[in-house]
């Protein structure tokens, strides 16, 4: 897998043909199974190696603010709430198209 992740300017995804280079702008979809299966949490390479988004980075992705706190419980269902989240970014331009129509 090491040799596949390159560079820290992508993001990557494990999926079932292995590791999926980021054909997404800015982040793949952040999936509910990304709390059942850990190896569906996007990844990257920093400073340090390898490693998964965290929970915080993922909420960012989804619109969340910076001081939206996550409870003190295990990552597995944390991860599972983000995937299944509703970015409220999106639901306000879906409503405001909807009110144009």
């Amino acid at each position: 897998m090491n040799d596949r992740i390159k560079d820290k300017e992508n993001i990557y995804r494990i999926d079932d043909s292995g590791v999926a280079k980021r054909a997404w702008n800015p982040c793949p979809t952040l999936k509910a199974n990304m709390g059942t299966y850990p190896d569906r949490v996007p990844i990257i390479r920093d400073d340090f190696g390898i490693r998964k988004l965290t929970p915080y980075e993922c909420l960012a992705f989804q619109g969340f603010s910076e001081e939206y706190r996550l409870p003190a419980i295990a990552l597995a269902p944390i991860y599972k709430a983000i995937g299944n989240a509703v970015p409220v970014s999106l639901v306000k331009r879906i409503a405001e198209k909807l009110l144009l129509l």
